[in-house]
């Protein structure tokens, strides 16, 4: 089960990737965090990325906003 230090240490995580404030973490914030990971990714393999991950993602971010 999720706690209330989880939540918190998850949401601290999400917002250093969401640069611009959306409430969204898009393609091109995705690809500069692959990049400071040291991950060489395509622009198609981000969008791939982001597909896969859009089903999940999107029911994480109700529960986040």
């Amino acid at each position: 089960m999720i706690n209330f230090y989880i939540c918190l240490e998850l949401r601290r995580c999400f917002d250093l990737f969401d640069q611009d404030h959306s409430g969204f973490i898009s393609s091109s914030e995705l690809k500069n965090l692959c990049r400071a990971m040291e991950l060489h990714v395509t622009d198609e393999e981000v969008k791939d990325l982001v597909r896969q991950m859009d089903r999940v993602i999107n029911s994480l971010l109700k529960i986040f906003n």
